[in-house]
């Protein structure tokens, strides 16, 4: 995988049930390269692999960070309001996301939102691949690391970072460290 993806910008592997086979995900500078298990057959633990590559034009690879660090709310600043901030309709997600993800995204900073999803909003692009992973403290509701991918036939991103919530504050008001990326894919197989 990462021969195929180059210098790593983030990553992930779990298994897909107690026990059960691994799947990966590696982005990098040339690629994003996820690895699905289909069958038992190929590898030590007996599984098959499928690696789906989305090969990227090196030129387009851009990133972003996001630092955010909201204020403490007050009782008067609004908390448990939802929708959008201005109490219109909720905002527009990209094609091809199930509502898990879509809540997934929807906790991420505004920032963050719009360098992840918006270049699949601006050309109408369809979504194929998404995923999230991320490590939680349970006392203390920190995710570390916090990775979110997701991939159309000509566009890939990544979001990778961690979320604190420093005493005081909830996850409304948590703090945000990410970086995102995004790449036009030129090449997209499957094998």
């Amino acid at each position: 995988m990462a021969d195929v993806a180059g210098t790593i910008e983030g990553w992930f592997a779990r298994e897909t049930r107690r026990g059960g086979p691994i799947e990966a995900m590696a982005f990098g500078h040339r690629a994003l390269v996820i690895a699905v298990p289909r069958a038992r057959g190929l590898d030590d633990d007996g599984h098959q692999y499928v690696l789906h590559r989305y090969e990227f034009d090196a030129s387009t690879l851009r990133s972003a960070h996001v630092r955010h660090q909201p204020p403490r709310r007050t009782p008067s600043s609004g908390a448990g309001r939802s929708g959008a901030p201005d109490g219109g309709p909720p905002p527009r997600h990209a094609a091809g996301l199930d509502p898990d993800f879509v809540q997934t995204l929807s906790g991420l900073p505004p920032r963050a939102r719009a360098l992840l999803e918006g270049p699949y909003l601006e050309h109408d692009d369809v979504v194929l691949r998404y995923d999230s992973f991320w490590w939680a403290n349970p006392d203390e509701g920190d995710l570390r690391p916090f990775i979110v991918i997701m991939a159309s036939a000509r566009r890939a991103a990544l979001g990778v970072g961690r979320r604190l919530i420093p005493p005081g504050h909830d996850r409304s008001t948590a703090h945000w460290q990410l970086t995102c990326w995004d790449a036009r894919v030129v090449k997209r197989t499957e094998r």
